[in-house]
């Protein structure tokens, strides 16, 4: 009985460690995400680089996180003048956020034209990823009459052997012979 308790204290304090030490990452990224803002907004890029890019290699970030994280770093890669890796971040970002729009009184209008190209990019293909579909019915000469005589010729040959099965059993049924029973 002793035993019984002591292991079931042990699983409640082991649990609880494990949602406190959830609980502090949490408040720990949050922190470094906020001390990374802090230096964007005071012009420290590299350092912001630097914090985001731990937190990112640490994983464990939630989604509102990550989108904080790669918006954050994205933007100190367009103010370092690198818009291939902050055309990275902005998909990642989108990735996190979809939804995610950038702050037209507050953002460099660099980040803003970056993040709507990245979007365009993303919505012309979906549309090219949904148009061979379309396409493979209209562009082809008679691509659906051709499903539709495939169609109809197996119908009829269906029908075909549903009628000479029939038919033969008829025949056989009809003759007035009988198969011996046991005969090989």
């Amino acid at each position: 009985m002793l035993q019984c308790k002591c292991l079931i204290f042990t699983l409640v304090l082991l649990c609880t460690l494990f949602w406190v030490a959830g609980a502090y990452a949490q408040g720990w990224y949050e922190a470094e995400l906020a001390k990374a803002e802090q230096k964007y907004n005071e012009g420290f890029f590299d350092q912001v680089i630097d914090l985001v890019k731990s937190c990112l290699n640490k994983g464990d970030l939630t989604t509102a996180e990550q989108a904080w994280a790669y918006k954050l770093l994205g933007q100190a890669y367009v103010s370092k003048n690198e818009p291939q890796l902050a055309r990275i971040c902005v998909q990642k970002l989108l990735d996190a956020a979809p939804d995610y729009e950038p702050d037209r009184d507050q953002d460099l209008q660099m980040w803003i034209t970056l993040v709507e190209e990245v979007k365009q990019e993303r919505e012309r293909q979906m549309q090219q990823q949904r148009l061979p579909y379309a396409r493979a019915d209209s562009t082809k000469k008679g691509g659906s009459k051709k499903w539709l005589w495939i169609g109809g010729g197996g119908t009829v040959v269906t029908a075909g052997i549903i009628y000479l099965l029939v038919s033969q059993k008829e025949q056989k049924e009809s003759s007035g012979f009988v198969d011996p029973v046991g005969r090989p």
